[in-house]
């Protein structure tokens, strides 16, 4: 009788400790939902978006090796709250994140501006693959996209003062990204002249394209 107590204590403390500690999901179980091409979901209360994932595209990603759960381990039950805390993609990019919080970009998020862009809004929130792949965002070709998705956004213009209104369309005419379209993926692509993560505004004197930062640019 003893032991069988001791036993059942032992499965009682075991379980306790697998409840504190939380489930893990594996991207299968992610999929039963986000494979559906129609799933949506609202942001702000006003703005649907979508949040199917292709997997066969995110598997051949750089994060491809991942489990989804390695960046949204907050997840405690499925089906989750609508609600989930944004990855922090910190975790694995210390050197990145500490130079994008000193930038324009990060000291403007970190002030309350949700229009800010972080991580994902220029990487993508899935697929994610190395800058001189055709698939990538902020591969030469696809910059002046990604770029323009704000800075060719005339309410954003207007709202933070930017000097250049339509920067994208007027990146597209000239000689640099006529020379990519040719081929020569060597030509200077927006964050060549502008900075990666470390943008400025021209004022700063920090800024690559501040005038006495300009020749060497």
């Amino acid at each position: 009788m003893k032991l069988q107590l001791i036993v059942i204590g032992l499965l009682i403390i075991l379980l306790l400790s697998t409840s504190a500690s939380g489930q893990s999901f594996s991207n299968e179980d992610c999929m039963m939902c986000h494979e559906d091409e129609e799933l949506t979901m609202l942001v702000d209360d006003s703005v649907e978006v979508s949040i199917y994932v292709d997997i066969e595209k995110f598997s051949n990603s750089l994060h491809g090796g991942f489990e989804c759960m390695d960046c949204h381990s907050n997840i405690e039950d499925l089906p989750h709250a609508e609600d989930l805390e944004h990855p922090d993609c910190n975790m694995c990019h210390e050197d990145a994140a500490e130079i994008y919080a000193g930038s324009i970009h990060g000291r403007t998020l970190e002030q309350g501006m949700k229009e800010a862009p972080y991580c994902w809004d220029c990487h993508t929130s899935h697929y994610v693959y190395p800058s001189d792949d055709s698939l990538s965002s902020v591969f030469i070709l696809n910059q002046p996209q990604t770029c323009g998705e704000c800075h060719s956004d005339q309410d954003l213009v207007e709202k933070f003062n930017i000097p250049i209104s339509h920067p994208s369309e007027a990146y597209e005419t000239s000689v640099h990204y006529q020379e990519a379209v040719q081929g020569n993926l060597n030509s200077a692509s927006c964050s060549d002249c502008h900075g990666v993560h470390d943008l400025e505004p021209q004022i700063n004197p920090d800024s690559k394209i501040n005038i006495f930062n300009i020749p060497q640019t």
